[in-house]
Parts: structure tokens; sequence; C-alpha cells
């Protein structure tokens, strides 16, 4: 498996050989979150939710946890280069579907490109939310970001980039 940032035409990009996630493509990210959060929702629910597949494997509840923590941390990470205010740690997947989706249609174009912390490289609220996306959509060796539905064109944010379908993903310039 390769999994991580390379620099390709100019920008750092996030790629995984194993689930297909390529931050160079576009994708409406109020849809993408949404997906993947309902997607996490259903391990909840699942009758294994606590069995491994394998000895080395998250069980779908340790996935979710997981995610959860890593959500309530990005967020936060994100919040604060953009400088908006700090949120409650969510404790639940819903939680954390909710706050991921408030910071997504609350940032302005600026504020998608502003620097972070928390990060051992140079990385935008931008980049951060797509490592997010990343993290949230990758189940059971497969990436609901990586499915054509997760890229349609309805992002209901008011700004040039929602407008037209897209926001771009890049980590940095």
């Amino acid at each position: 498996m390769s999994y991580g940032l390379r620099d390709m035409d100019g920008m750092r990009v996030e790629l995984c050989d194993e689930c297909g996630f390529d931050a160079r493509e576009p994708r409406d990210l109020p849809t993408a979150f949404a997906e993947a959060y309902a997607s996490l929702e259903q391990l909840r629910g699942h009758p294994d939710e606590n069995t491994r597949p394998e000895a080395e494997t998250w069980s779908g509840a340790e996935y979710v946890d997981h995610c959860v923590d890593v959500a309530s941390q990005i967020v936060a990470i994100c919040r604060r280069g953009a400088r908006r205010p700090e949120s409650a740690a969510s404790v639940s997947i819903t939680e954390a579907a909710a706050a991921t989706a408030e910071l997504v249609h609350e940032l302005s174009d600026a504020q998608w490109d502003e620097g972070t912390d928390g990060w051992p490289i140079e990385l935008s609220v931008r980049g951060a939310a797509t490592h997010l996306l990343h993290t949230s959509s990758t189940t059971s060796g497969t990436s609901v970001a990586a499915t054509p539905s997760s890229r349609s064109p309805t992002a209901s944010r008011s700004s040039p980039a929602a407008e037209s379908g897209h926001i771009p993903i890049r980590l940095s310039r």
C-alpha cells in the first residue's frame, strides 16, 4: 500500500493507492462528508460492529471511534486556522458529522487557504479537511469519497467555488 502526501504539478496532494483517494479530484465537500458519515453510522448499527475481521484490522466500532476522535481534532485545527470560534469536542459520529458540516458551510474561500497548526508540514485548512474526508470515508477497504455519487455538484455554500459545484482540494500552495 502506498499512502501519503506527494508533490505533484506544483502542489502537495494526498493520495492513497489502497482506497483510491485522490485529493486532486473535484468534490462537493458537503455531500462527500455527508456520505462518509452516513457510511460510518451504518457501521455503528451493524450486528458485527465489535468484531475484528482480522487480528490487525479494527472492528467497525473501533474505526468509528477513531473517526470521531480524528474529526474532533481536525475540526478544531481547521477552526483555529480559519480564525473561527471553537466548537465543542465531538463524542459521537452524529456530533462529528454536524461539526464538520457546520465548518464546511461557514468557511469563506479565503479561510480554506489559511494555514493550520498541529502538523509537521505546512497544511492549509483545505488540506486538513481533505485528510479528514479521506479518514472518514475509508471503510472496509473501500472509500466512500472515491464513488462517483460523492462528486455530484450540489454544494450549498455561497462562494464562487461552491457555485461551480466543486471545491478543489489541495493541501498547500
